[in-house]
Formats: structure tokens, C-alpha cells, sequence
């Protein structure tokens, strides 16, 4: 069978290198047996496969290139039956059972800590070796034939029912009979008659597998002959324990004097070897009586070999009782071994541990029992030194893997098991300074020979010397020189025994773990507490640097805007950050700045450590964050939960993270983004409400402003607001809105609360005259009847009220310009407490911002309440209430110019009308007597005298024309632009001149003029391009254009040609001035430009393409289009000049 020492060549293949190294470290230390190589990637594990002796490969399965799998394909094809290992981090049934199909000789899924290398080394060695046996059996089996044949012994071999199924060669030679004449025979063919009994009654013990291993029987050649042969039997059983084969070895022991010389010089050398042997030998009959011992039981037992002599064996074996023993020895046969362990009993009574091995022999023809015992003290102690520190290794692992303590308190631990395991009564764990010369105990165990926080020099220390040392560092003063450097330092110190190693955190130098004694101690280490010691050192490292990766997680976690919660798999909280600690204990929520504070007692998440996370959040139960938290743990898979939380009425986001060892919550707290969201929802809501009402041009403006006031009072929270205007000192309401002044029932429908009956739109009957829509019955003049008759309406604040500006909080607003926010009057502002607006009103609240009209103050928009605010005014609110009173002003302002404006036109419209009556009849006058002077002479100066008459009806013409044309259209109708274009040339002297029209375009216009336009601009092109001038109509992008390929317009006069009175031509000055204020009255927009050919090109845009009633763009049809329906259209001076007048033609220039 396999050798339980021998080496086994282990080859790890992980494509994390780091963690290869770390495992084969770990397998290496749990079994001496293990030498483990690794590979970085599955083409360097073949490689190293083809190359070196393999025991067993040890393999990753989530790897580059190709799984652990495939790998083990590749592998199969180099040694099918080699042991593998599959050892991976990604567990999972899938994975595990298509393992097991492919073959791996075990599956193992890696888990956190090192205890998980004690399993694997063991699953390493059981498969080995069964590797191993397997081959051995196999190589056995050759073995055995070639045993069988080529044995100097005769060999035969039976069948379960104990027929000769094979003979080797030396058998035959023996036997005299070839293996084919035996076969199917049983042993009497081979045994004399006088023998038969005898070996009837060996193969029955045989076949029981009860005895008959060895025999002296006589047995027959076939020639005859009787041969004496000595037989070795084996016999081989199934699982259930029957024989299905027996091996015999024979030869021929005819000669026995030559063998019994031989045995009696061999009995002479083990009588030798019994006096002598190192091992307690004695001889006892099958009653247990002592005949013989050596000298080494005598010493062992303290008895004298007289004393023992004669002894039973269950007198000096303490723990055999005699039908025990006498039973045991009855089942042995000849030959047969039994061993044992018991306990010896000395003569001073004490008992000592010994192996024993005792053999039935036949001596001297009688039967005897030979117990060899060997004194096993020394190997049990060493045995139980073994165990105790197995127990501590396990320990230690537990102590390093265990999460429910910090880690100076595992280190204490650490300290604490390797105390108790060396015999010391201190430890300590130090970090040291090579450069510095530093030394300072971190943690401290024991009696107080060392204590945390202590410093000296390094150099003082024996640490210096650990740090130098490879290992571990071991000193004691017994064994000592008196020379040596260390015993001056033992006594310096006065400490008697020093162990230390060095502490490698991160791959860098951090310090040492030591462990010291005050009295010196008698040995060295053992091999066991040297590894066990190096352990300490490496777990107290891994313990420092996790605690270092910890601090700087948990320093990141707390920078995390969220709340963060780690759980094992029970629910017990293993990490809360400040956050998470505060949504735990209640103080605060995800998010807020609510726990960690001093408010609320500078909790850490230690303080949470090992709380269960549903008694910590008991009203959790039901809410979609528990489910979230269930799912991502029996899942395992994320699970997220947002929504409202009602526990703690409030909004979260929260995202459930599993691993293998539990579930990290992420909660963060929405609250505050979905107030926003919902704040600027409200907001826009508002902006758009202020939108539409300000842009809704057929609302009267007081109904427009109490619709902004009522906007505001929603807004700021007040219960009134007013429009008021400022005359001097006057302070005049204009409109006002709260209490009950919103809170009519209408039943006309408008929406204002009156009832109209003059049908004024305003929704108000007018029977006083005072235009404000209100029929006054107390004659006040503000359209409300006061039953008191103070004319106020209400101590003043009521539409028309007038009152002292000074006794007013808009005073303030007037006088600064600006607005006047108060949330609390009597706080902010006390100096106004003594005004009527607070004495008499008791308005204790105000908003208020002036309302500018031409750079003056007009008055004030403002808002009040009869209650103070808890909160101020906030930024949105003051901005409402100014953009409100900036549009009023602009209204205002709006409202003047409109009415400068109407004005102006009328001052327009009269001079319009004396222009054409008072000038034109004088011109009549003149004109009529030219005629008559042309009757009666001929000259020259007549003719000056017509065209000048003809030029002062061509400016009254275009001054009425410009007079006209700046009024703003009020009705429009669909025109189709390529129709209108093409008949309104035909009423222009063009002379050969072109028109090309390349439009298609309706728009909505007043058809008179646009035909004005299309004149002006047609004349203007022939007057400056000459009688063959093109001009061509074209689409533009919310438009069209009018270019010609004349002369153009000088690029200096391009900002002028539109004034009235200019012209660089023999004209008026008045034809593009008219085009200028049509397109302003049509509220379009027009330039003058270049056109592709140099000429002057005018542009009208900010056009909206016009639709008739029912949808369709309205058509018109023209005599001169195209045949075929193009839009492309060309027309010249042959054009039918004298077609139907146009209704809607213009007036010509």
C-alpha cells in the first residue's frame, strides 16, 4: 500500500496569482506532505503538467480563455485518471453538478478565513491517495503474475470452492504434474491420506478465514513420490468478508535436519534479541501466566524478573481484565499478531502508557503467547503537545475569521491563546521604527510586564533582534551562553524567556508579536509551537491590515451620501455606516444629516454591531423595503425598493446588494428631491398660469390683475392682495382681493362674481357712470355701499379706498422702489407697528414691490395678512410678486402708449383729411385754369406748369397713402401670393420689363394692401433698373421675396431707402416708406439686400401661412399661369395691361 509519508506534488492553477500564493501557503502548512506549485492560467498548468510529476491539480473554475472545466478536458488527455480538484469561489448546483459529470475528482467551493485549507489538504491527500492505491493495485495484480510465475516457490491458486484454477512453473517442477492436469482439482489429488484430515481441517479454517495460514503437510508427486512441503496460505475475501481465492506458496522441506539446524541457530539469535531488545518482553501460556520476561520489562515495571515470573498478565496490565483476555487469546492462531494499547501498572503502584504487539508461537511444542511492550510516554506527550496545539491553531483561525469584535480585541485574543499554548505569562504586539528607532506596544496580554501605549527605543528592545531574525525568535536564559548578547538583555530587562516573529502588514515591516516570561523555561520550542507561533504572526497581521482596509472602507462609506447597512445571513448587522447607523437607531433618515453628530451622541456602527436588523427596524414589516431585503437574500440577486416609506413618512431608495455571506442595503432618502420635484412642478404651474393670463389679450386688465393677485395670495400665503396707485400723498386702492371680495356666485358666468345686465364685458352693471362697473348707493364713488358710512368699505382696504400713503407699509415700497418683504412686522419692521395699516387693519405680514411705469412709481402691488409668518418670505415668493408688478407696469405703460398712439392717429387722420380737402381743392382750382390758359396760348411753361400740378397730386396721394397705411390690419383674408403677384404687375407701367413668379405660398393679409406692396415694390424695380428689368418672387422660410436684376441698392443706403422723402431717382421719396408701414401693419418685418444677379433684393418675413375655414388654403386663379400648372411664372410688358380692375387693387403711384 501507499507510503501515508510521502510527498504529494500539488499543481494549483488560479488566474489570480496573489491568491495562489496565499492557498499553496496554506495547503503547505496544514500537511507536511504537500508541495504545491502554481500556475497563472490553464496553458501554463498544461505546460507544467507535460514537464513535471503531477500528483493531484487543483483548479479555479471562473477563469480567462476557458473554465476549470474545459480545462479538465484538456488535462484528461494528458493523464485521464490524474486526481482534480475543482476549487472555486463561483459555488453554485449548476456548476457542481456539471462538475461532477465531467469528472473532477472533488468539488469545493472557496469560503472566507484559512480553515477552509485543512478540508481541501485533506480532500488532496484521500484522493491521492486513492489514486495511488488504484495503480498499485493495478501494478499489483502485474506483480502477482509475474510473482506467480516467476517465484522460486511453488505457487498455486484456488477458486472459492478450493479447485486448483493455476500452478506457476516451480510448482510443476515440485509436483511433478503440468498446471493443465491440476486445474479443477481440489488439494486432495496433491495430499497422502494420512494428511488428509489435517488439511481438511486448514482449508476449513481457510475458508472461514479463521486460521490456516501456514502448514507442514506431506504431500504426492505423480510419480508417486511423498514429498514433506511447507505451505504459506492467503486468503482473499470480498467486502462481505467470503473467500473468493486462495494463494499457496509450497516448497519442498524434505530436508528438515538442515532446516532445523537453521531454526535452532535462529532460535539461539532470537533468544539474543529477547534479552536485549529496548521493548518490555514477556511469555505467557493461554491462562496469562507469566513464564519468561527480559530484563526491559523488569526495568520498565520495577519488578524482578521472580516477581514477574509466575505473575498474570492482567496483574501488570491495569487495564485487562481475565475473560477478556483469555478470549482474545484463544481466537489467535499460530502465527497470529494482535495489537494493542494499554496501561502498564509499576510496582510503586503508578502506570505508564505502553504499545503492545503479542504473537501466538508454537515454542518447544507448546503453545505460547510473546507480548512485546513499548513504553509510549515520551510519544504521548508528544501526541498530546501535538493536540494542544491543534487546538489552538483552530483557535487562532476562529479568533481571525470572527467579525463580532474589533481588532485590538482579536489581537488581545490571539495574544491570549498563544500565552496560554507557550506557557508565558506575557504578550504583546508591537509596531517598530527601523529608521526612527521607534518601538511602541500597540496591544498588551497578560500580567503587565508590557502595557499598550509604551515607548522606548527599538535598540533597547529584543524586537531588534527579531526583526533581524528569519523566523521566529527563540531565548531563554538556561540555554544561554554567558557570553551571548541576548543573556546581557535578559538580565537587563529581567525576563527569562523571550519568543518573538515579525509582523509583515501589506508587504512592509510593521512591528512584532512577542510573548515573554519573567523565569526562564527549560526547553526550546517544539516544531509545533515554532509553526504555531508564525501562524500568530501571520493572523495578527492579517487581522492589522484587514483593520486598516476596514478604516479606509468605512472611511469611504461615510462619505457616502447614503445610508449603508451590511447583514450576515441571521440579519445581524456586521457594518453600518453614520449614516445607516442613524436610519437603525431612529434618529435620523437616509440621507439627512441626522445621525453622528453630537446631536445625537456621536454614534458609530459598532454601537449596532450584531443587532438583529428586524428588531432594530420592527415597523419594517409588510413595507416594500423588507420585501426588497428578503428577495435579495433567498435570491440572491439585487432587489430594489422606491417609494414611500411610511414608518418614518418618507421617500426612499433602496437597493439590496447579496453575497455569499449575507445582504449591504444602500437607503437613500428621496424626500427632499420629491419635494423639490413637486415644488417646481407647482412652480411651473405657476409660471404658466401667469402666463396665460397675462397673455389672453380679451381680458380686461382689472379682471387680469385679480387674477394675478388671486395667483399671488395662492403663492405667498396671504389672505389679501391689491393694485394700489399713488397720487402724492395720496394712497388710492385700485383692486383689491380677499376675505369675501372673491366669494360671489355669478350667474352670467364670467367668473368675477357680479351678475351683468349692461353688457359691458366687464361683468359689472354701470347704472352710476363712474366706470368701474359698480352701481354705488351710498354715493362714496367706489362702487360698494358701506352700511356705516365710512366711506372706507372696510376701515379703508376696498377698491377706490383712499388713504394716507404715510400710514401704509407701501410707503416704504414707494419711497425705496423697490420691494419691502415683512413675514413678521412687528419683528422686522417695529417702527411700523404705530401705522394704521397695523393699529387699525392689523396687517402683521406683508409682500409688497412698486409698480414702475416710465421710470416713475405708479404705485404698489403687495400682498398682506392679519397673521404674522412663522417662516420669511422665500426667494420664490418675493420673485412672483416682483414679476407680477413688473408686468402690471409694463401694462400700464402699454396702456399710455396705446392711448398716445389713438391720439396721435386722429391728430393724423384730420391732417389726412385737410391734406385732401384743403389742398386738393386749390389744386382743382389751378389745374382747371391751366386748361382753360392752354386754350387760349401755346407755351412751354404751361407744360412746367402741368407736371408740377401732376407732382403735387402724386405727394397728396402718397401722404395720404402713408397716413393710411401705418394703421395695424385688423381683418385679413387668404391671398395667394403667385395670383395677387401676377395681377397686380399688370397694373404697373413696365414697359418690356420681366416677372418671374417662383412662389408658392397663401398668406392671411388685407388684399388692398398687399396689392400696395406688390405696386410699390414693381414700380420702384422699373424706375431703378430700367424698362427691361427682371424681377423675380421667391419663396423664403416664413416668407417670400421680391428681387430684380438692377443696379441694387448702395449698401450706405440700405438703413434710409425706407425713410419717407428719400429717393435718388426723379420720385417722391414716399414708395418704399408705404411698403415699410404695410408690412409693419401686417406685423411683418422687411430688408433690402442683394440679390444672385447684383440687383436689389427686399425681404418679407414673420409670415404664418394663411388657411381658409374649412382647412384648405384658398386658391386664386390667374389668366397668366403657366399651362401645365407650375408656379414658375413669367410675364412681360405684352401682358393684358387692360384686364378687369381689381376690387381690391391699390391706389398707383
Amino acid at each position: 500500500m501507499t507510503d501515508a509519508s510521502e510527498s504529494i506534488r500539488v499543481l494549483h492553477v488560479d488566474d489570480e496569482p496573489g491568491f495562489a500564493a496565499v492557498a499553496a501557503d496554506c495547503l503547505q502548512r496544514e500537511s507536511g506532505r504537500l508541495a504545491v506549485e502554481t500556475a497563472e492560467g490553464t496553458d501554463e498548468g498544461i505546460t507544467h503538467l507535460r514537464d513535471h510529476r503531477v500528483d493531484c491539480i487543483v483548479s479555479d473554475y471562473d477563469m480567462p480563455g476557458e473554465d476549470g472545466i474545459e480545462f479538465l478536458e484538456r488535462v484528461r488527455g494528458v493523464d485521464p485518471d490524474l486526481p482534480f480538484v475543482l476549487f472555486t469561489g463561483k459555488g453554485s448546483e449548476e456548476i457542481a453538478s456539471d462538475a461532477i459529470s465531467a469528472g473532477v475528482t472533488e468539488y469545493l467551493q472557496k469560503e472566507t478565513g484559512t480553515g477552509q485549507y485543512a478540508v481541501l489538504a485533506n480532500r488532496i491527500e484521500n484522493a491521492v491517495e486513492q489514486y495511488r492505491t488504484k495503480h498499485e493495485i493495478e501494478a499489483s495484480q502485474k506483480r502477482l503474475s509475474l510473482f506467480i510465475e516467476q517465484s522460486p516457490l511453488g505457487v498455486l491458486e484456488y477458486n472459492e470452492d478450493f479447485e486448483i484454477v493455476r500452478l506457476n512453473e516451480r510448482g510443476e517442477e515440485i509436483l511433478g504434474y503440468a498446471e493443465a492436469e491440476l486445474q479443477g482439482h481440489t488439494w486432495q489429488k496433491l495430499v497422502t491420506e494420512d494428511s488428509h484430515e489435517d488439511v481438511a481441517a486448514i482449508a476449513d479454517e481457510l475458508a472461514n478465514a479463521e486460521g490456516g495460514y501456514h502448514s507442514v503437510d506431506e504431500n504426492v508427486r505423480k510419480d508417486g513420490e511423498t514429498i514433506v512441503c511447507e505451505w504459506h496460505n492467503r486468503v482473499v475475501t470480498d467486502d462481505d468478508g467470503e473467500v473468493v481465492a486462495v494463494f499457496s506458496q509450497f516448497q519442498d522441506v524434505t530436508d528438515r535436519r538442515n532446516r532445523e539446524e537453521r531454526l535452532r541457530r535462529t532460535t539461539a539469535r532470537l533468544e539474543a534479541l529477547f534479552e536485549n531488545s529496548p521493548d518490555g518482553i514477556n511469555v505467557h501460556d493461554a491462562e496469562g501466566t507469566i513464564v519468561d520476561v527480559n530484563p526491559q520489562l523488569c526495568e520498565q515495571t520495577g519488578y524482578g524478573e521472580s516477581e514477574l515470573v509466575g505473575m498474570k498478565v492482567w496483574d501488570v496490565d491495569a487495564r485487562a481484565d481475565p475473560e477478556g483476555a483469555t478470549g482474545v487469546w484463544a481466537g489467535m492462531s499460530v502465527g497470529d499478531r494482535h495489537e494493542t494499547e494499554t496501561r502498564y501498572r509499576r510496582a510503586d503502584g503508578t502506570t505508564f502508557p505502553v504499545e503492545v504487539h503479542v504473537r501466538r508461537l508454537s515454542i518447544d511444542g507448546e503453545e505460547r503467547f510473546v507480548a512485546i511492550s513499548r513504553d509510549i510516554t515520551e510519544r504521548r506527550q508528544r501526541e498530546a503537545e501535538r493536540e494542544r496545539v491543534e487546538t489552538s491553531r483552530r483557535e487562532i483561525h476562529r479568533i481571525t475569521a470572527s467579525a463580532d469584535v474589533d481588532a485590538d480585541a482579536r489581537i488581545e485574543r490571539l495574544l491570549d491563546v498563544g500565552r496560554d499554548t507557550l506557557g508565558v505569562a506575557n504578550a504583546h504586539v508591537a509596531e517598530v521604527d527601523c529608521d526612527a528607532n521607534r518601538h511602541e506596544v500597540t496591544v498588551a496580554s497578560g500580567s503587565g510586564l508590557a502595557e499598550a501605549g509604551a515607548e522606548r527605543a527599538l535598540s533597547e528592545t529584543f524586537c531588534a533582534a527579531t526583526v533581524e531574525t528569519e523566523g521566529v525568535l527563540d531565548v531563554s536564559a538556561t540555554e544561554l551562553p554567558d557570553d551571548s548578547d541576548h543573556r546581557s538583555g535578559l538580565e537587563q530587562w529581567g525576563i527569562g524567556y523571550y519568543v518573538g516573529a515579525k509582523l509583515v502588514v501589506d508587504g512592509e515591516l510593521f512591528g512584532t508579536v512577542c510573548f515573554v516570561d519573567r523565569d526562564p523555561h527549560e526547553r526550546s520550542l517544539t516544531e509545533d509551537e515554532r509553526a504555531l507561533v508564525e501562524l500568530l504572526a501571520q493572523c495578527v497581521s492579517h487581522v492589522i491590515e484587514r483593520a486598516a482596509d476596514r478604516r479606509e472602507r468605512d472611511a469611504i462609506l461615510d462619505r457616502v451620501t447614503d445610508a449603508v447597512v451590511a447583514v450576515d445571513d441571521g440579519w445581524y448587522v456586521q457594518y453600518a455606516n453614520e449614516r445607516g447607523w442613524a436610519f437603525l437607531r431612529g434618529a435620523g433618515d437616509a440621507g439627512e444629516e441626522a445621525g453622528g453628530g453630537a446631536e445625537h451622541g456621536n454614534g458609530t456602527g459598532d454601537e449596532v454591531r450584531g443587532v438583529c436588523l428586524w428588531e432594530a427596524l420592527p415597523e419594517a414589516a409588510g413595507t416594500g423595503f423588507r420585501a426588497a431585503c428578503l428577495d435579495a437574500m433567498s435570491e440572491q440577486r439585487p432587489a430594489s425598493f422606491r417609494g414611500y416609506y411610511p414608518p418614518r413618512e418618507r421617500w426612499l431608495d433602496v437597493r439590496a446588494y447579496p453575497s455569499e455571506t449575507g445582504v449591504s442595503v444602500y437607503i437613500r432618502d428621496e424626500t427632499t428631491e420629491r419635494r423639490r420635484e413637486e415644488q417646481i412642478v407647482e412652480r411651473q404651474r405657476t409660471i404658466r398660469e401667469i402666463y396665460e393670463a397675462i397673455s389672453d389679450a380679451d381680458t380686461p386688465f382689472e379682471r387680469t390683475v385679480e387674477h394675478l393677485i388671486d395667483i399671488g395670495r395662492r403663492v405667498v400665503g396671504t389672505e389679501y392682495g391689491s393694485l394700489s396707485r399713488v397720487e402724492g400723498e395720496e394712497y388710492i386702492f385700485e383692486v383689491v382681493r380677499g376675505g369675501n371680495e372673491d366669494g360671489h356666485e355669478d350667474e352670467d358666468g364670467n367668473e368675477d362674481g357680479h351678475e351683468d345686465e349692461d353688457g359691458n364685458e366687464d361683468g359689472h352693471e354701470d347704472e352710476d357712470g363712474n366706470e368701474d362697473g359698480h352701481e354705488d348707493e351710498d354715493g362714496n364713488g367706489d362702487g360698494h355701499e358701506d352700511e356705516d358710512g365710512n366711506e372706507d368699505g372696510d376701515g379703508g382696504i376696498e377698491p377706490g379706498g383712499v388713504v394716507d400713503l404715510g400710514a401704509t407699509n407701501c410707503e416704504r415700497t414707494v419711497r425705496n422702489r423697490r420691494s419691502v418683504v415683512l413675514a413678521d412686522i412687528a419683528a422686522d419692521a417695529p417702527e411700523l407697528t404705530d401705522r394704521a395699516g397695523y393699529t387699525e387693519w392689523g396687517v402683521s405680514c406683508y409682500i409688497g414691490t412698486p409698480v414702475i411705469v416710465e421710470d416713475s412709481v405708479y404705485g404698489t402691488f403687495c400682498f398682506y395678512d392679519t397673521e404674522r409668518r412663522e417662516e420669511p418670505f422665500s426667494e420664490w415668493e418675493v420673485a412672483v410678486v416682483d414679476l407680477m408688478g413688473k408686468w402690471i407696469g409694463y401694462e400700464l405703460r402699454r396702456r399710455r402708449t396705446e392711448t398716445r398712439l389713438r391720439r396721435q392717429n386722429e391728430r393724423l387722420e384730420e391732417f389726412a383729411s385737410v391734406v385732401s380737402h384743403d389742398l386738393r381743392n386749390p389744386l382743382g382750382v389751378a389745374a382747371g385754369n391751366l386748361e382753360l390758359a392752354r386754350e387760349e396760348c401755346n407755351s412751354d411753361r404751361l407744360d412746367a406748369v402741368g407736371d408740377a400740378i401732376d407732382r403735387m397730386e402724386t405727394l397728396i396721394e402718397n401722404l395720404l397713402a402713408l397716413a393710411r397705411e401705418g394703421e395695424a390690419v385688423s381683418e385679413r383674408e387668404p391671398v395667394d401670393l403667385a395670383a395677387a403677384a401676377r395681377r397686380h404687375w399688370k397694373r404697373v407701367e413696365t414697359a418690356d420689363a420681366r416677372l418671374v413668379v417662383d412662389v408658392d405660398r397663401r398668406v392671411g393679409a388685407d388684399p388692398s394692401r398687399l396689392a400696395q406692396l406688390f405696386e410699390n415694390l414693381f414700380r420702384n424695380a422699373v424706375e431703378h433698373g430700367g424698362p427691361e428689368v427682371t424681377v423675380r418672387i421667391g419663396d423664403l422660410d416664413g416668407g417670400f421675396f421680391v428681387a430684380d436684376d438692377g443696379p441694387g441698392v448702395p449698401e450706405a443706403d440700405r438703413k434710409r431707402v425706407f425713410e419717407a422723402g428719400y429717393s435718388d431717382a426723379d420720385g417722391t421719396g414716399f414708395g418704399l416708406a408705404i411698403v415699410e408701414r404695410i408690412v409693419a401693419a401686417h406685423g411683418w418685418a422687411v430688408s433690402v439686400g442683394v440679390s444672385e444677379t447684383g440687383g436689389a433684393r427686399f425681404e418679407i418675413t414673420g409670415i404664418d401661412e394663411a388657411v381658409t375655414a374649412d382647412g384648405g388654403a384658398e386658391r386664386e386663379t390667374d389668366a397668366g399661369a403657366d399651362a401645365e400648372g407650375g408656379s414658375d411664372t413669367e410675364l412681360d410688358s405684352s401682358s393684358d395691361a387692360g384686364a378687369d380692375d381689381d376690387p381690391n387693387a391699390g391706389s398707383t403711384l
